[in-house]
């Protein structure tokens, strides 16, 4: 199936060409410059895979709780501005609910992560 842009008549396929290309590209220069050096310096501070799963949980649930604040100050920000308005309570309301939502899946997510470090470290 192609589709085709109403524009131009391109299709979205040939559109992609060009990010494929680029990235095939940036993938080979990357390779020569990991291959021509002498040894690639750990940026990490992880040394294990429990120290590395643990950080990047970390940072996904700093950066969700700040994007979850952020959204639930909006919401109430369109409650104020709503004013009455049916439809825009309703919108203030769906995005309050979702926001809550992807929130608790964020915490979800995070315990997860802290069992699977809890049940590695304990295996190794």
């Amino acid at each position: 199936m192609v589709i085709h842009n109403k524009k131009n008549n391109k299709s979205l396929l040939s559109c992609l060409n060009y990010p494929i290309i680029i990235g095939v590209i940036l993938f080979i220069g990357l390779f020569f410059v990991a291959t021509n050096a002498e040894a690639i310096d750990n940026p990490l501070d992880a040394d294990t895979l429990a120290e590395l799963v643990e950080g990047i949980a970390n940072i996904v649930a700093i950066i969700g709780a700040i994007i979850a604040v952020i959204f639930i100050i909006l919401s109430g920000a369109m409650f104020v501005f709503a004013r009455g308005n049916e439809e825009k309570i309703t919108k203030a309301k769906s995005m309050l609910i979702w926001t809550v939502v992807g929130t608790a899946v964020l915490m979800g997510a995070w315990a997860i992560a802290n069992a699977v470090i809890e049940l590695i470290a304990s295996i190794g």
